[in-house]
């Protein structure tokens, strides 16, 4: 249980930071900027951001957002630059309280990461569960 208590990153292309999710005040979600992540512009940011996660020091949780196109199979992002990195990673951090989430739509991974990497997939709420939301949310406006 102590690996619920780790901080929890969050990165993807678009942001192409690293930022800490943070709890707000009022029960959301805030983000805080990572001041040692510093990418130089010449760096693939997929490549430095694993870079970055193997050399850091401490412990967390890292969730990589939208990476699909670059370990999924069948995709022409596909890099085997991508895929050697993330099964090195897979075992550099294998004994340590740092791990990574790879979040994307409909993910296949590469046949060579199934065997390393587990999937779960969360299916999207449905209209009722939407609604009993929206319902519950406006009651306290």
């Amino acid at each position: 249980m102590e690996k619920l208590n780790n901080p929890v990153y969050f990165w993807n292309l678009g942001v192409s930071s690293l930022e800490q999710c943070l709890m707000a005040d009022d029960g959301g979600m805030v983000f805080k900027s990572i001041e040692t992540y510093k990418k130089p512009p010449y760096i693939d940011p997929l490549i430095y951001v694993f870079e970055y996660i193997n050399n850091s020091e401490g412990n967390g949780v890292f969730i990589l957002g939208d990476i699909h196109p670059f370990v999924g199979k069948n995709y022409l992002q596909l890099s085997w630059k991508i895929l050697t990195r993330v099964k090195n990673l897979y075992h550099h951090l294998k004994p340590t309280e740092k791990r990574i989430i790879l979040l994307g739509q409909n993910i296949q991974l590469h046949e060579s990461l199934l065997r390393l990497i587990r999937c779960c997939e969360v299916p999207l709420p449905s209209i009722e569960q939407i609604q009993d939301h929206l319902e519950s949310y406006l009651l306290y406006l």
